[in-house]
């Protein structure tokens, strides 16, 4: 994945230092997300608009929910 910030090997960098990466890192991380939710809200949707049939779309909640192990 991504190279750890603070890897053991290396000497400890100062407090302004780490703090600076992790405020970065979590930066860039909420930034992921944010895409990452983006692209699923359009993948849901169609999937429930363009890949289900009409009388089955009613469904696409609980199908989603059993793939997903998830309460619905």
């Amino acid at each position: 994945m991504y190279p750890s910030l603070m890897p053991e090997l290396s000497p400890p960098t100062d407090v302004l230092t780490r703090h600076a990466q992790r405020v970065a890192a979590i930066a860039r991380r909420e930034h992921q997300i944010s895409m990452l939710m983006a692209q699923q809200r359009l993948d849901v949707a169609a999937l429930a608009l363009e890949d289900t049939p009409f009388g089955y779309r009613k469904y696409v909640g609980d199908e989603l929910a059993l793939a997903l192990s998830r309460s619905p």
